[in-house]
């Protein structure tokens, strides 16, 4: 008859939530980021939380538009031909309009991304927006939304946890990741081996 003692029954469950946590941050998202904010935010949260020493890397594709006229239309890289950056009072005042921002701080603060890949440290959960004249800013545009109101298109973004331990490469979990340069791994062993080496070993993709 086997016996097991609670204290091997508390092991265990501790190990479960263990794994379960790095199950749920070894993972993968694809996230649509609409210019124009999502209802009464200017910011679209990626559902994605970033725990204290690990990192996501964010690669963008797409195009929108900050302002009405046309030479403000932009991918996530951001448009140079538009008042540069520090001129009006962006969420981000040393990018450029349009860029793909990032905060992980609930807004209160926010760094350019791009079109990527781009690597955002935790911990906090991962807010997306374009970067234009929020609405804290006495030169916004007014309401909940700032100069978002009339910004048109989106950008998707996908956003992927950097490995940091050897054990999030098993049981298939290289397939979710990527170094710290945005490089998928080939298989389990790659993903391995630039844990095991600090990243001193790329990704072979």
């Amino acid at each position: 008859m086997l016996r097991i003692s609670r204290r091997s029954v508390l092991t265990l469950s501790l190990a479960l939530v263990a794994v379960s946590v790095w199950a749920g941050s070894a993972s993968a998202a694809t996230v649509s980021v609409p210019a124009a904010g999502t209802g009464s935010s200017y910011y679209t949260d990626s559902g994605i939380f970033i725990p204290s020493g690990e990192s996501v890397t964010v690669t963008a594709s797409g195009t929108w538009s900050v302002c009405p006229p046309a030479n403000c239309t932009s991918g996530p890289a951001g448009n140079s031909s538009y008042p540069p950056p520090g001129v009006p009072p962006y969420a981000d005042p040393t990018a450029e309009a349009g860029t793909l921002i990032g905060s992980t701080n609930g807004a209160s603060s926010w760094s350019a991304i791009g079109a990527g890949p781009t690597v955002v440290s935790g911990p906090g959960e991962l807010l997306l927006t374009a970067n234009d004249i929020p609405p804290s800013e006495p030169g916004g545009c007014g309401g909940p939304t700032g100069c978002y109101l009339d910004n048109t298109g989106s950008v998707t973004a996908v956003i992927t946890f950097v490995a940091t331990d050897k054990s999030q490469c098993k049981d298939g979990g290289w397939q979710t990741l990527t170094d710290a340069n945005g490089t998928p791994f080939k298989n389990q062993g790659d993903c391995v081996s630039y844990v095991a080496t600090g990243g001193r070993n790329p990704a072979n993709g």
